[in-house]
């Protein structure tokens, strides 16, 4: 399978597999009441440390990121041809979620199952420094389908990413004649509710905190210290009795340092995402609107219904991040209230946000799918050639 070398754009059904009950994990309220606490110390010592900008320096710093994200758009690439040159003439177009800049990692995962039952190109969307824009991304998608003369696209998203892969159908419905068969949504949640509660608590907090004061998205140190605080539990050992209180203090000390130039030189990469991005990201959760999606999609007319597959974990591996056997079923209850074929399968071994650790496991669980998947493919073309049927003059009464 040859890989592309293109050049980047400024680039009814019931769940038809056992549903598994989520891996429960007892978190002791004090635990996480004091990992919060030092996440906020971690935060504010990051500040104090970064406050010796000045103002106008903050000033300056957020007005240049401002423009960095106004002069920048998404862009999609095509990483690999189809097994089956026949099949170029469609593609599946990944998206990844939450803190993540592309989804290259996310499409060579899950290509090797995907080609199992959907081959075609395979092309993955860059967020780059742009604020996620849905609208942005269909452009895109419409674009390098008329360049590479594609008709058919299939859409993937990881996590938040699935949430994105919604909203991002609805806007190709709108703008173009793309026929989607296939939306893959692998971990997401369908609402903020279902995600896990540490997590939930943490990324209420990063939007409320946001949504009061926009322009900390655009700082560079409140970065840093948004990123310091994730990594507190590296520099804030507890001592265990109090002649230990010293020797902890330096090794605290020297941890924090070390661990301050590792987050400076990852916010220096250019695969870091900003944080308007993650802001953004974070965002298509709180707004997924999952069934509303779900059931405006039974309502379009003259367009291919897809089918959806949700993709969960299973032990022995775990999805800390979301409720994925909750989201999972409602996400194929809501599709199944309005005759859409949605299909639920769990990956065993599966964690969140590394899919790259369980290719096989993707891949099986795909393969073993394949049979059922080209079912309700086939049941929803059979529907839309029904309800669409070719012209042919030559049966036509009279001619």
């Amino acid at each position: 399978m040859a890989m592309i070398e293109t050049e980047q754009s400024s680039h009814t059904s019931q769940p038809l597999v056992e549903v598994h009950a989520p891996l429960k994990i007892e978190k002791q309220p004090d635990t996480l009441r004091i990992r919060r606490i030092n996440r906020r110390l971690a935060a504010a010592a990051s500040l104090l440390l970064t406050g010796s900008l000045g103002f106008g320096a903050a000033v300056d710093d957020i007005s240049q990121n401002q423009e960095l994200a106004a002069a920048s758009t998404p862009s999609i690439y095509s990483r690999y041809e189809a097994v089956e040159p026949a099949n170029n003439g469609r593609a599946t177009v990944y998206m990844n979620g939450f803190g993540t800049i592309n989804a290259d990692m996310l499409a060579d995962s899950i290509r090797p199952g995907m080609t199992e039952i959907y081959d075609s190109e395979t092309w993955s969307v860059n967020y780059g420094t742009a604020p996620l824009n849905a609208g942005q991304i269909a452009d895109r998608i419409i674009e390098l389908a008329d360049k590479r003369h594609v008709d058919e696209i299939a859409l993937v998203g990881y996590s938040a990413g699935g949430d994105i892969v919604l909203d991002v159908n609805e806007q190709l419905a709108e703008k173009s004649e793309l026929a989607v068969p296939l939306l893959g949504l692998i971990s997401t949640p369908d609402q903020m509710a279902n995600l896990r509660d540490d997590q939930r608590d943490q990324a209420s907090a990063f939007l409320d905190v946001l949504s009061r004061f926009p322009l900390l998205a655009y700082s560079t140190p409140v970065r840093f210290a948004g990123e310091m605080s994730l990594e507190a539990s590296q520099f804030t050992a507890e001592p265990a009795d109090m002649l230990d209180i010293p020797a902890t203090v330096a090794e605290n000390v020297t941890a924090f340092v070390e661990t301050a130039h590792e987050v400076n030189e990852r916010l220096s990469s250019k695969y870091s995402p900003q944080t308007w991005l993650m802001f953004d990201q974070m965002l298509a959760i709180q707004n997924a609107h999952a069934q509303e999606r779900i059931k405006k999609i039974s309502e379009q007319t003259g367009r291919l219904q897809p089918t959806l597959i949700y993709l969960g974990t299973e032990a022995p591996g775990y999805d800390y991040v979301v409720d994925d056997d909750t989201s999972g079923d409602n996400i194929c209850h809501y599709a199944s209230e309005v005759g859409i074929d949605c299909l639920q399968y769990d990956v065993p071994g599966a964690v969140h946000t590394r899919p790259d650790l369980t290719v096989e496991a993707y891949t099986t669980t795909l393969t073993n799918a394949r049979y059922e998947v080209q079912l309700a493919l086939d049941r929803a073309k059979a529907a839309y050639d029904a309800a669409h049927p070719t012209f042919r003059p030559n049966l036509v009464v009279g001619k």
